[in-house]
């Protein structure tokens, strides 16, 4: 079966100079609550370049499951969703799963 989830698309804008309400690392279900079975697809619609903030990502990390995570804000009294969850030993994962920068440009889709 396959269903769109509303609550979990939209479109991220970024600003020049803007540094605090950027996306943590994170993983998807934790953030959306969807489905495990969830795919979740990048569209750009610009150019996005590590100049101006691509998307990084940790290949093979999937395969550890879901890994746990601390809640800052449950109420998002800062208005702060994406910075309320913190992945527990980040460092650790970043070092067992080494990141990767993605350059994109209109007309891509990525998958993660």
């Amino acid at each position: 079966m396959s269903r769109w989830y509303a609550q979990g698309s939209g479109i991220r804008m970024d600003h020049p100079g803007e540094d605090v309400y950027l996306s943590p690392w994170r993983q998807e279900y934790p953030s959306h609550l969807g489905s495990l079975d969830m795919l979740v697809v990048w569209l750009p619609l610009v150019p996005v370049d590590e100049m101006v903030g691509n998307v990084l990502c940790c290949p093979g990390s999937h395969a550890a499951g879901l890994m746990p995570v601390r809640l800052h804000d449950p109420l998002s009294a800062r208005r702060n969703g994406s910075m309320a969850t913190e992945i527990v030993d980040l460092d650790r994962h970043l070092r067992d799963y080494p990141e990767m920068s993605i350059d994109t440009r209109p007309g891509d889709a990525l998958s993660l």
